[in-house]
């Protein structure tokens, strides 16, 4: 199950508890309910709610493009949503794409060490989880492995963050679900194992201090009768 899949399944149970505070626990077989019937009654409840809010909308727009017609269907050739927000609508999308292409260009620059960390990530996964298959390299995908080495995180600490997982995975079961090849590669989640895994990184404060000493150019103490005001 992955992260999407866990957070529809929490909103439902959510809509449980919620149910649970106003009318008890669930019983099924309760008496006198008719489920098809209700839920019949709630879909029409959920057409009206959606109906409303498609002509507020319109009706928002006309009042701010100034148009002296309000228009209240989206049916309307000429209407709202048929000019300004499908507008709105296309620049999104023409947007989105431009980024998508953005992105792709990134991973034909990246290809080489994502595909070799993708390979790795799938050795470490049948060696800690004992599966089989291999998991599908989509662009997708690709594409968050190339946007964290665009960002300077380098391959070494990716594959520091792979060997992290897989330990994690095999210490805990439960932890086994998140190494999955999508929310391992969330920023956040990459973050958080990056620090786990401790990656020995050159310090810049120690690579100075090797630099003055293979010079022999450190800065002469200043003593105190040079400190003195006038001197």
């Amino acid at each position: 199950m992955n992260e999407d899949e866990r957070l529809v399944l929490e909103r439902i149970a959510e809509r449980m508890r919620h149910g649970r505070k106003q009318y008890g626990h669930l019983d099924v077989a309760r008496e006198g309910m008719d489920w098809l019937e209700e839920a019949t009654q709630e879909l029409l409840d959920g057409c009206v709610y959606l109906a409303s809010e498609n002509i507020k909308l319109a009706r928002r727009f006309s009042l701010e493009s100034g148009s002296k017609t309000c228009y209240t269907s989206v049916s309307e050739p000429r209407g709202a949503f048929s000019h300004g927000l499908a507008k709105r609508s296309k620049r999104s999308t023409q947007n989105l794409k431009r980024k998508y292409q953005s992105k792709r260009r990134l991973v034909e620059r990246y290809r080489e060490p994502c595909e070799r960390l993708w390979r790795l990530q799938d050795e470490l996964r049948r060696d800690a989880l004992g599966v089989t298959s291999s998991l599908v390299a989509t662009e997708k995908r690709l594409m968050r492995i190339a946007s964290l080495l665009h960002d300077g995180i380098t391959e070494a600490e990716c594959e520091a963050v792979l060997r992290q997982y897989a330990k994690e995975s095999r210490e805990r079961a439960e932890t086994a679900r998140w190494f999955n090849g999508d929310t391992n590669w969330r920023p956040d989640n990459f973050d958080r194992a990056l620090g786990a895994a401790q990656v020995d990184k050159p310090d810049e404060l120690d690579e100075a201090i090797k630099e003055l000493n293979a010079k022999n150019a450190w800065p002469r103490p200043v003593t105190s009768e040079e400190s003195k005001p006038g001197r």
